[in-house]
């Protein structure tokens, strides 16, 4: 919490601003740490580097070329090492609880907090829009739900993964992933 200050202090300036908190929550944080592993890991790796994330490596290619890559890129298969999984979905856990402390704090001073879960635009993308536009105080439009944008990594990573069920039985990583259904639960996500 160091590096963000104190979170009464700024709630309270949260407070005077008349702000809302948003956190944005995926309830499926094995599904996020592969993909992340397979950018910040497997991609590099192979010599593949993309500034930060695979999707800024689609912006400039043509729609051909873009297709060939995501192809490629999405029947790539690959293994995880455990160990360093592990350690990168504790890192993300750890920190992301520290949002019970804030939420806290936001609360307790009066500033609204609401949460915004991944796995509900997926499911329904322009009921989450209009609910979200609503929420910030913006007329709905239909254009609003035209994304250009596409998804570059699979939906769900597991099936690139060589040895899915040994990430999926880790005692580490199943106790990590307890830690974020409780996390979850408390977010009310």
């Amino acid at each position: 919490m160091a590096p963000l200050g104190d979170p009464h202090r700024i709630a309270r300036q949260f407070r005077k601003s008349d702000a809302t908190v948003l956190l944005l929550l995926r309830r499926d944080i094995l599904n996020l740490q592969i993909s992340l592993y397979y950018t910040v890991t497997v991609l590099p790796a192979l010599g593949e580097t993309h500034h930060g994330h695979v999707q800024f490596a689609v912006i400039d290619m043509t729609p051909d070329e873009r297709a060939d890559y995501l192809e490629r890129l999405r029947g790539r298969r690959f293994h995880v090492d455990p160990d360093c999984f592990a350690a990168q979905i504790e890192e993300f856990v750890d920190g992301k609880s520290a949002f019970l402390e804030w939420r806290a704090a936001f609360v307790a001073a009066g500033v609204p907090t609401a949460r915004i879960v991944y796995e509900d635009f997926l499911r329904d993308k322009q009921g989450f829009l209009m609910a979200f536009a609503q929420r910030i105080g913006l007329d709905w439009h239909p254009d609003m739900a035209d994304s250009h944008s596409p998804k570059v990594n699979r939906e769900d990573m597991r099936g690139q993964v060589e040895n899915i069920a040994e990430i999926e039985a880790a005692p580490r990583i199943v106790a990590l992933l307890a830690r974020w259904d409780e996390f979850c639960r408390a977010m009310g996500a």
